[in-house]
């Protein structure tokens, strides 16, 4: 969530990201605590994964604002 920045990344670099550009952004929950989220992040390009990163931020409350829209019916 944009307003609970992390606390501590780790990035490794595996190719160049420019711009512009289109990519692909996949972010995974890997293990929630009492007070952090650890979270897995990486981004791709076509089939190729050009950078991985790990965070640990904290674990905060959900708000409505936050929660997914229903699916709209057709």
């Amino acid at each position: 969530m944009p307003d609970l920045p992390p606390w501590s990344y780790r990035i490794q670099y595996l190719g160049e990201v420019t711009y512009p550009g289109n990519y692909e952004i996949g972010l995974a929950v890997r293990s929630v605590d009492s007070g952090s989220v650890h979270y897995e992040l990486a981004v791709f390009r076509g089939g190729t994964c050009l950078g991985v990163a790990e965070a640990i931020g904290p674990r905060g409350k959900l708000r409505a604002s936050h929660l997914p829209s229903p699916p709209a019916e057709p």
